[in-house]
């Protein structure tokens, strides 16, 4: 880069957290899965996310040639299983997806039919 700014590598978290983020790897120490979640992302919400669905993304050397793309699952329901986390280390570009309770998904989908059905007095509280 040529404005003085130092490139800097990044991971990207997304999903059912409490706020979707880029982490930046750090310089001179490795990052685990557990320190991207929880310092940059805020963890899983424990309204809509999902612990048991918790995948690291990682692409192949050459995605223009449709190199294979690596998932790892993470179930951490158990908080035993969380200790795999403190020991899964991130790469430049991997993403980090925690996905949906069952029920958020129940949830949002009565909230998007309702509005159609024209009935002005039913009021569906939301999860966020």
């Amino acid at each position: 880069m040529n404005n003085g700014s130092i490139a800097r590598e990044y991971v990207y978290i997304i999903g059912e957290v409490l706020q979707q983020s880029r982490y930046t790897l750090p310089f001179e120490h490795k990052a685990v899965l557990a320190d991207a979640l929880l310092e940059s992302s805020g963890g899983v919400s424990s309204l809509t996310g999902n612990p048991q669905q918790i995948y690291v993304l990682r692409g192949g050397g050459d995605l223009e040639n449709f190199a294979p793309i690596t998932a790892l699952h993470l179930d951490a329901k158990n908080a035993a299983n969380f200790l795999l986390a403190t020991r899964l280390e991130l790469r430049p570009k991997d993403v980090v997806f925690v996905g949906t309770q069952p029920i958020t998904n129940w949830n949002r989908m009565i909230n998007q039919i309702i509005p159609s059905l024209g009935l002005p007095n039913i009021n569906i509280p939301t999860i966020n």
